[in-house]
């Protein structure tokens, strides 16, 4: 199994009104990935700032977003803080 909420943000995965599509796929690229903020694997859900190559995991993502609006209002990099 996994989160719905993972699968939901995490990029290859999506669903239609019944079905989810390609969960497997990310469920094997996060055990190769880790997370930028707590070192844990399962980080499939990639920092919005091009070029950056920071990964969180969901439970993680609620702090990242709160870093990132903390940013875009002192205008600093999020990928500098969590990478």
């Amino acid at each position: 199994w996994v989160h719905w909420t993972c699968a939901l943000y995490s990029p290859q995965s999506f669903n239609d009104s019944t079905n989810w599509y390609n969960v497997t796929k990310e469920v094997s690229r996060g055990r190769r990935l880790f997370c930028s903020v707590c070192g844990q694997k399962g980080a499939t859900i990639g920092c919005i700032e091009d070029g950056c190559k920071s990964n969180v995991i969901f439970r993680v993502q609620f702090k990242c977003v709160h870093i990132y609006i903390i940013n875009i209002i002192t205008n600093t990099k999020t990928h500098d803080l969590i990478a």
